[in-house]
């Protein structure tokens, strides 16, 4: 991707904040949740994020991404469907929190359609 050819429109942008989701969006969780599906396993929300042994990344350039934003002077915030204990431990398992200046989930408010919880960001 060349971010030459989208720094003038994005200086130009009046928001300040971008808001991403998290699983399929900035990481790559297809082949976990797939597993997880095939398990059918009934605490499904734990052994999500704790007791799988698929790996899971940000999708390719993603750090590259979140630098140029920030460098670009934009707040990056992360609204999702996850728990906030699902999150916090992706975050940290792969040492991105301090790449977010915001997050919400799920458990903290009305989650996704509901426009709540990009409201609260």
């Amino acid at each position: 991707m060349n971010f030459n050819d989208i720094d003038g429109a994005m200086r130009e942008n009046k928001y300040k904040l971008i808001i991403f989701d998290w699983d399929g969006t900035l990481v790559d969780s297809t082949a976990r949740i797939v597993a997880q599906s095939q398990s059918m396993q009934a605490n499904y929300v734990a052994n999500f994020s704790q007791h799988s042994n698929v790996r899971v990344d940000l999708f390719p350039q993603a750090h590259h991404i979140f630098e140029h934003l920030q460098h670009l002077g934009y707040v990056l915030a992360v609204a999702t469907g996850k728990t906030r204990r699902g999150l916090d431990e992706m975050l940290d398992g792969m040492e991105v929190r301090d790449i977010f200046d915001i997050t919400r989930c799920a458990d903290e408010t009305a989650s996704k359609p509901d426009p709540q919880m990009l409201n609260e960001i």
